[in-house]
This record gives C-alpha cells, sequence and structure tokens, in this order.
C-alpha cells in the first residue's frame, strides 16, 4: 500500500452495495480519502438516481445533485448477484476487497447467501458493514427503514422539539442518514485500525435508530427524572434553547449558560438595565423558577430590534447567539463557505449549485475534491479488467445477463 499524506486510505478497496443514504454517504467519504469504492448496483441502478426529481432537482448524466452528494468519487460496476456467474464475481470482488459495506436487510442477505455468517469464513479480513434501520436485533430487525420514520419519528424527535399542542415537526431531509452516514465511516476507520493490530476483520452494524436514539439520548436520560417533553412556550428555559422573534420577523438564539456572569450584559447592550435590576431572577435558579415572567420581558425586548442587530450587540459581549437561518442560506452564509463546509461546484452540463462537502478537515488531507458519482455500468469494464477477464469475456457476461456496462 503506498503512503499518500492526501489520500490516507489509497490502497482500500470497498465494494458498496447501496442503495438512497445512509450507507452510500460511507463509502463516499471513503472514496474521497483515497478508498476505491466500486459502488455495485442492480441493472436498473441505485433507486436514488432518479429522486432528484422530488426535490426539485434534475437527474440527467450531466447534472445529479443529489445522488452525487452520496456517490461522489465511486465507480460503479453493476452485477447480478442473484446469479451463480454473478455471485462468483461478487465473490472475486470481495476477495481484493478490504470492506463490505450494505444496506441491505439481513433477511435479504441471507437469500443472497453474502450475510455475514455465510462468508466470514472466507473472507476472515474483511470488514463487514450493514447500514440498517433499526439494528440486528429486536422486533423491528427486518422492516425497512428510512431515516424520517427510523432516525426521526422512532426516537422520539419528531414529537417533542415543537411546542405543546402543534403538529410533530417534519424531519430534516436526510439529517439522519448524514449522521449515520458519518458514524458508519467512523466505525470503519476503527476496524480498520484494529484489523492493522489483529489481522482480523469485523462485523459492524450501523442503524438509522441508533443513531436517532443517540441524538435524543440525553433526553430520554433527563425525561427519567422529570424533563418532560414537549413543552409550552412559557415553560421553556428562558437563557437556553429558546428562541425569540425581532422587529424584522426573523427569529434569533442566544445561549447564557452562566446566568450570573452574563444577563446584566445582555441588558445592558439591549438597553433594558431595569430588566437586570429585577429581584425575580438575579441568579439562574431564580430565572428558571420565574420563567414564565421573564421570558414575555425578554420578548418585549428583542421585539424592538432587527435581528442583525441583536446578534450584533449579542455578540460584542461574547454572548452566544444567532440568528436562525434558512437553509436557503447556507449557499450564501461566509462561514460555511469559507471553512469549506459548503461548496459552489460546477455539473457537465455548466450549471453551478452547492453542495455539502466533508466535514471533517485536516492540515495533510487538504481541500477534498468533489468528483461526480458515476454513471450506470460507467466502470464496468475497468473493474473486470482489473480482476483479469478479457474484453471478450466482459462482452461474453454482458449478453448473459450478469453485467452492465454503459
Amino acid at each position: 500500500m503506498t503512503a499518500d499524506i492526501k489520500k490516507p486510505f489509497k490502497g482500500i478497496k470497498v465494494v458498496d452495495l447501496t442503495s438512497y443514504l445512509a450507507a452510500p454517504l460511507s463509502g463516499r467519504l471513503m472514496a474521497e480519502l483515497g478508498a476505491d469504492v466500486i459502488k455495485v448496483e442492480s441493472f436498473k441502478g441505485d433507486p436514488y438516481r432518479t429522486y432528484g426529481t422530488a426535490m426539485c432537482c434534475p437527474i440527467d448524466e450531466k447534472e445529479n445533485p443529489v445522488f452525487d452528494a452520496y456517490n461522489a468519487s465511486k465507480r460503479s460496476c453493476p452485477i447480478n448477484v442473484k446469479t451463480a456467474k454473478g455471485k462468483e464475481l461478487f465473490f472475486k470482488l470481495l476477495e481484493q476487497a478490504d470492506v463490505f459495506l450494505t444496506n441491505n436487510r439481513e433477511q435479504s442477505l441471507e437469500k443472497l447467501g453474502i450475510d455475514y455468517a455465510s462468508i466470514k469464513d472466507r473472507f476472515p479480513r474483511l470488514v463487514y458493514v450493514t447500514v440498517s434501520g433499526y439494528g440486528m436485533k429486536g422486533p423491528d430487525v427486518n422492516q425497512p427503514g428510512f431515516d424520517s420514520i427510523a432516525f426521526f419519528a422512532k426516537s422520539g424527535m419528531l414529537a417533542d422539539v415543537v411546542m405543546k399542542g402543534a403538529m410533530p415537526a417534519i424531519p430534516i431531509s436526510a439529517g439522519g442518514d448524514n449522521m449515520t452516514g458519518l458514524i458508519g465511516y467512523c466505525a470503519i476507520v476503527t476496524a480498520l485500525l484494529a484489523r492493522e493490530r489483529t489481522g482480523k476483520g469485523d462485523h459492524i452494524d450501523v442503524s438509522l435508530y441508533g443513531n436517532g436514539v443517540w441524538m435524543a439520548g440525553l433526553l430520554a436520560l433527563t425525561s427519567h427524572f422529570g424533563e418532560i417533553y414537549p413543552k409550552e412556550r412559557y415553560t421553556l428555559k428562558p437563557c437556553n434553547n429558546n428562541v425569540y422573534q425581532c422587529g424584522d420577523g426573523e427569529w434569533v438564539a442566544f445561549t447564557i449558560l452562566e446566568f450570573e456572569r452574563y444577563f446584566s450584559k445582555f441588558c445592558e447592550v439591549l438597553e433594558c438595565p431595569d430588566l437586570a435590576k429585577d429581584p425575580r431572577w438575579q441568579t439562574r435558579a431564580d430565572s428558571l423558577k420565574h420563567r414564565a415572567e421573564l421570558i414575555p420581558e425578554i420578548e418585549k425586548v428583542l421585539i424592538r430590534f432587527s435581528s442583525d442587530e441583536v446578534v450584533k450587540r449579542l455578540q460584542s459581549v461574547d454572548i452566544v447567539v444567532s440568528k436562525v437561518m434558512h437553509y436557503k442560506d447556507l449557499e450564501f452564509e461566509p462561514q460555511a463557505l469559507e471553512n469549506d463546509y459548503m461548496r459552489i461546484v460546477e455539473a457537465e452540463n455548466g450549471d453551478k449549485y452547492p453542495t455539502f462537502i466533508n466535514p471533517l478537515k485536516s492540515e495533510n488531507i487538504g481541500q477534498y475534491e468533489f468528483k461526480r458519482g458515476p454513471h450506470l455500468g460507467e466502470n464496468t469494464v475497468d473493474v473486470l479488467g482489473e480482476l483479469g477477464y478479457s474484453a471478450e469475456e466482459i462482452d461474453q457476461l454482458v449478453k448473459e445477463g450478469i453485467v452492465l456496462k454503459r
């Protein structure tokens, strides 16, 4: 394996039998760091290739932004693994692979004979990664799962992040997928490090539901002791995990954990010094005791200023604050662009659009290359050629319906 400071996974091969979002994202992160990630699809392709229209996005070969966001830098080699020859070819790929990544359900993997129990002895160094809906045990083990259900709805987040009596929240599109894909990547890196020391592969399970529970875990813990959600407006903490509307109609969020240190500064810069002197909230404990009275007073103060002015004034005294931003703002947000969290990229047809970039930053790695996802079957000839197949043999496999090439 050749060392490459910018591509630390150069020489690592990943067989990516995935679809939709969470699992493919783990593969994208590996590919951008130098791994050879071979996306094995059905002849129809990953269903997410055509999902962009549901999100107002193009899906043609010269511009497919939502598919590319989860499959950047991979190679595509569709294989009919339901056939004997297809499975033989698939196993040849696994013989060269370091990682097998899939989000197929366990019962489907067992039917194909490629579940972990069936192949672990044949590939003892393989890091086998299952990205599931609900984990490997329990009554939901074979239920299908998307992040809106397994991550958001089942974890409690949709019901409890809104005001009491309101309809449940609308889940963040792909929010659970992105977190799960990132955790999947972390698990792969951990397993590869362990293999360097032990010589043994591993079976990893990362689930949407498990990550939803992880995300909501503190609330589950504190709910046990009486911190109950959903909440009513005037039962919230006045200066933490709360939002206030400003005079321009926009909202701000600020966090004051050290109430005794910062509340007087808050009142000073927002020109309400008498509020700081009120005996009802001289300490954090007092502010919580009288929250139903303090919150309306803060509302009256903030509605006098624009959201930008509130942010400017509170930042001047080192109070943690932000406007409550909109998704559409991220395309233009300097903090996101200058840190390369968001990047404006150009499609093959010349169209420019924003996309999200790997949040793991490193001085050695530097800026990530964003390379579009592969067209269906675009790399079949190269991948099979690397396995020793001749051009004639590849053409025969195509005729037999074993592989698809572009």
